[in-house]
């Protein structure tokens, strides 16, 4: 058990991550009520706003200058800075989809897929340019990354 991330392991969550896990679960437990929808409501806004940021660093990358490597290069750091940033909406959206809520499973499914589809993309280009080696397979590349 000592592979499972951290995030995944109630006993090493924080006070807010503890928090936010209570509260969800009181609001699914009412079933059909208008609290429950808003707080689907409100983990849907939370994670357009993390897609649109991925959105955003990937639309920079795929227009910015340079080579396709350096241009990666860039989305990836980007990436992991704004997943540092947005780190407490990242784990309440992953702990939501890992819950069982199938809505937003399939809606970050569908940004991932985009997001995916992009960084290969940028591989492609890079392979048709002769800065990524000719024999990369780019769906692997973007599963590695």
């Amino acid at each position: 058990m000592d592979d499972f991330p951290r995030r995944c392991k109630v006993d090493e969550m924080t006070p807010a991550e503890l928090a936010i896990r209570e509260a969800v679960l009181k609001v699914e437990a009412l079933g059909a009520h208008p609290l429950l929808t808003k707080a689907v409501i409100l983990l849907g806004a939370a994670l357009e706003a993390v897609a649109t940021r991925v959105s955003d660093l990937l639309a920079d990358a795929s227009q910015g200058g340079g080579n396709p490597r350096a241009r990666l290069a860039g989305f990836i750091t980007a990436w992991v800075r704004v997943t540092l940033t947005e780190a407490q909406a990242v784990r309440m959206l992953h702990r939501a989809m890992l819950e069982g809520n199938e809505a937003l499973t399939a809606a970050i499914h569908g940004h991932a897929a985009v997001h995916a589809a992009q960084i290969a993309a940028l591989i492609e280009e890079g392979i048709a340019g002769g800065i990524f080696r000719a024999d990369l397979d780019p769906r692997r590349a973007v599963a590695s990354l």
